[in-house]
């Protein structure tokens, strides 16, 4: 199974033989912390009537680990309010275009 490997010599094979990857990441305060701006966004324009959830902000940004990564990548990272009100993040690194 996958991911059960670890994910730098995967991404960095990748990235040496051209293959495009998309990797989701497990959440953490760094990751978070780059998706609350989007969150209280998407709360202020549902608390001015604008939008309704579930709706969703997509946040690009370059993003490395403390240890594991190599270097820093490409990092798309969703952050959703659902009807009840919480939210759900998700985080993917990607090749770079």
């Amino acid at each position: 199974m996958i991911a059960l490997l670890p994910r730098e010599p995967i991404m960095s094979w990748c990235e040496d033989n051209e293959v495009f990857y998309f990797f989701g990441l497990a959440r953490n305060e760094r990751l978070s912390g780059q998706l609350q701006g989007g969150l209280e966004s998407l709360q202020n324009q549902i608390n001015d009537g604008k939008l309704q959830s579930p709706c969703r902000n997509f946040t690009e940004f370059e993003y490395s680990t403390l240890k594991t990564w190599c270097k820093g990548r490409r990092v798309i990272g969703k952050a959703e309010i659902l009807p009840k009100g919480n939210c759900d993040c998700g985080f993917r690194p990607l090749r770079p275009f």
